[in-house]
């Protein structure tokens, strides 16, 4: 079950997008909201999923005393974590916008949103052309902010063409879909391919219904006021 709910859990990476876009259009509050749902949405599968799992007789892990973090040890691990992010972000971020020029350039990019298609215009109601970015956010998910932008020709995410109520759709469903690569390859080796694929598929169901929901609501707020 574990195994299952972990693509659902807010990485660095989604963090990056979620953070991203409601300081651009939403705001904090819509930030909050955003993390409160997906928590919400984690308890629900997990609460479902135990139904229908066997479940074991638990283990027992020691939890270590908690400790006020010094200042300096802070500090260190900060810099490591963004030494680390920044090593391993930026070759992805340069590589990936290449790819996605070449993409558009033989029209590769086209086929990829055609894919997409069914999902964004009907069920999310979002633009055609961020197909091919939802699959590359495969890579890492912090790449979606950067193909966006260059997938609908604008030079910052502030700029993208899209409402509010789309903003916050992109969000949910970025939040949910598909875990990165490494997550998934992790999952495939710890528990095999099963339930990697399961989890990823779960992951898009659950991103499309949760997504498809603000979509409804929305919808029916604009129809009230």
């Amino acid at each position: 079950i574990s195994a299952i709910l972990i693509p659902f859990i807010p990485c660095s990476a989604r963090i990056t997008v979620i953070f991203s876009l409601t300081a651009a259009f939403a705001g904090p509050i819509w930030a909050v909201i955003v993390f409160l749902f997906i928590l919400l949405t984690i308890a629900i599968n997990g609460k479902i999923l135990s139904k229908f799992l066997k479940n074991p007789l638990g283990m027992v892990i020691e939890i270590p005393d908690l400790r006020l973090p010094s200042f300096k040890v802070t500090l260190g691990k900060t810099y490591f974590k963004l030494k680390d992010f920044i090593r391993e972000a930026v070759p992805f971020l340069i590589l990936g916008s290449i790819a996605l020029s070449y993409i558009e350039y033989y029209q590769i990019a086209k086929i990829l949103d055609t894919l997409m298609y069914p999902v964004l215009h009907y069920a999310l109601d979002l633009p055609e052309k961020l197909g091919s970015t939802l699959i590359f956010g495969f890579l890492r998910k912090e790449l979606i902010l950067i193909m966006a932008s260059q997938a609908l020709g604008v030079n910052s995410i502030s700029e993208l063409p899209m409402t509010l109520n789309q903003i916050i759709v992109f969000i949910i469903f970025v939040s949910l879909y598909f875990p990165c690569v490494t997550t998934f390859f992790v999952l495939m080796k710890e528990f095999g391919y099963k339930v990697a694929f399961s989890s990823a598929a779960l992951s898009v169901v659950v991103a499309t219904v949760a997504a498809f929901m603000f979509r409804v609501y929305f919808e029916i707020i604009n129809l009230i006021f």
